[in-house]
């Protein structure tokens, strides 16, 4: 496994001096960039190779969030791989080593110069020590899109959303989110990501309440869904 140790700095915290959903799953996402560039597979060593790693769903569940300048130590490591796919944990630890935050998440491989699926090869994962699975439990259907969604708001993507693979990052979708429905302390979240945006794209960020959940389902111009989320209260 990989682990490194982060405060929670003050431009990641929020309103309330805590730390929430999408500085939690960017602290995640942190670690795995960390631990590819670590082991010689990072961002630019697979541009080489015209690949990409490309984030599919995430599954987070938040026992705690932690405040302005607590010590974390955040964790991650792959421990399974099928076909083009890659599932990897992470976890986040307090300084009393109580862990107030797991993950499981699903990643697909592309050659972004063509578009399509890549397989994961042994020289793309043997860089990296697997572990045993977290537990944690991906669900296996999709999030369902309820009837009776509100667009909250509508946005077009500028560069301060785009990563280095030039589209919108994962973890900015779940900032759009919380800017639509609110902050709060989500104890289980879901992320099903189902189009790339880009430089440019309208984006129209839609929501409903169902029961204790909140659903947020992200469309572009052309109605198509980009992304869908759901925000447990638990």
């Amino acid at each position: 496994m990989f682990e490194v140790e982060m405060p929670v700095r003050y431009s990641e915290v929020d309103f309330r001096e805590k730390l929430n959903i999408y500085g939690v799953i960017n602290m995640f996402q942190d670690s795995s960039t960390l631990q590819s560039a670590t082991v010689g597979n990072g961002v630019l060593a697979l541009h080489e190779k015209n690949l990409v790693w490309v984030m599919s769903k995430w599954h987070v569940v938040v026992k705690r969030y932690p405040k302005y300048n607590e010590k974390l130590t955040v964790g991650t490591y792959p421990y399974k791989r099928n076909g083009f796919f890659c599932n990897r944990n992470y976890y986040m630890k307090d300084e009393s080593g109580e862990m107030i935050a797991m993950a499981d998440s699903l990643w697909i491989l592309l050659n972004y110069k063509e578009n399509t699926p890549a397989r994961v090869t042994d020289e793309i994962v043997n860089v990296y020590p697997f572990g045993e699975k977290l537990p944690i439990d991906m669900p296996k259907t999709k999030i369902l899109i309820p009837e009776g969604l509100t667009t909250q708001c509508e946005l077009k993507v500028t560069n301060r959303y785009l990563d280095s693979n030039m589209h919108v990052n994962n973890a900015k979708y779940v900032e759009m989110a919380l800017d639509a429905i609110g902050t709060e302390d989500f104890g289980t979240v879901r992320v099903e990501y189902r189009k790339q945006a880009h430089a440019g794209d309208i984006l129209k960020i839609n929501s409903c309440d169902v029961d204790n959940k909140k659903i947020v389902v992200i469309e572009d111009s052309e109605k198509e869904t980009v992304a869908v989320m759901e925000f447990i209260n638990d």
